[in-house]
């Protein structure tokens, strides 16, 4: 005859055991989610923490530097640290070393009063073409040595099916800045006086003539430019500034400027807020 007491204490034993494997494994179990947890917090950080890499690389990446605190200073020499003071601190600012720029950009968008679905929403853009990137019809001939263009644009991500015309950029702005490497020492009197010849010869080339042509010198971020206007027979009115770098001969054209009321108000600060 069987003892039933010691059977049943050696199944109380072994359920004992089952379950002390049970709760060891679910421990095990806890402390790998646990860990897998802490990974992927730790990866997240990283991807968002890019502002840690060195410099050279971070431009790589972004093709940008963005820069969230910086201290004011009037010029932007290789040797010296960037340390601009944002004129509009909630703003980005976009900076090309290689060729001493920064332009300071909003975040904003707005629609047009007449047009609102999401793809006619204008947004502020900004893109960098270099001169291998222009076929030879196309690179802006104002002056030798072109070497790179910057556009910085307010527009639609994309006109509407029924505007028939881009002319006025939908009340838009479109502003291109160029720059050509200079071959030697020059003057902006001289600058000026070969871009007003450089204008006269191409208006001729399809048969109009420059006229209303104003210029004013001014000093623009601890560098001689001057601004101009002018008109050449086409729908609106030309209209820039053009200065002299320790590298480059730049020209920042506005013609493309159709903005008006709050959003011109916008452009302007946006053009104000450049450094050379």
């Amino acid at each position: 005859m069987k003892n039933i007491s010691n059977t049943g204490t050696v199944q109380s034993d072994r359920m004992e055991r089952v379950y002390s494997n049970v709760g060891i494994l679910k421990t095990l179990l806890f402390f790998i989610l646990f860990l897998v947890i802490l990974g992927v917090l730790f990866v997240v950080w990283v991807l968002k923490g890019a502002s840690f890499m060195p410099e050279d690389i971070r431009e790589i990446i972004l093709d940008t530097v963005v820069c969230t605190s910086c201290e004011e200073s009037d010029s932007m020499d290789e040797d010296v640290e960037l340390t601009i003071k944002q004129k509009n601190p909630e703003w980005a600012v976009y900076s090309y070393p290689d060729y001493n720029f920064l332009v300071e950009l909003p975040g904003i968008s707005s629609f047009h009063p007449d047009y609102i679905n999401p793809s006619d929403r204008y947004v502020w853009s900004i893109y960098a073409y270099d001169s291998l990137e222009f076929d030879s019809e196309d690179i802006p001939e104002i002056f030798p040595n072109f070497a790179k263009r910057i556009v910085i644009s307010y527009l639609p991500i994309q006109f509407p099916d029924d505007v028939a015309t881009e002319v006025d950029y939908f009340g838009g702005a479109t502003i291109f800045i160029d720059f050509y490497q200079k071959e030697e020492e020059i003057t902006i009197e001289e600058l000026e006086d070969i871009f007003y010849s450089a204008i006269v010869e191409r208006t001729k080339g399809y048969g109009e003539q420059v006229i209303d042509y104003e210029e004013k010198f001014k000093i623009v971020s601890g560098k001689d430019a001057f601004e101009y206007t002018f008109s050449d027979g086409m729908l609106y009115e030309n209209g820039g500034l053009i200065l002299l770098t320790d590298e480059y001969i730049v020209n920042v054209d506005t013609t493309l400027n159709f903005t008006s009321e709050e959003n011109a108000e916008m452009t302007e600060k946006v053009i104000s807020s450049m450094r050379f």
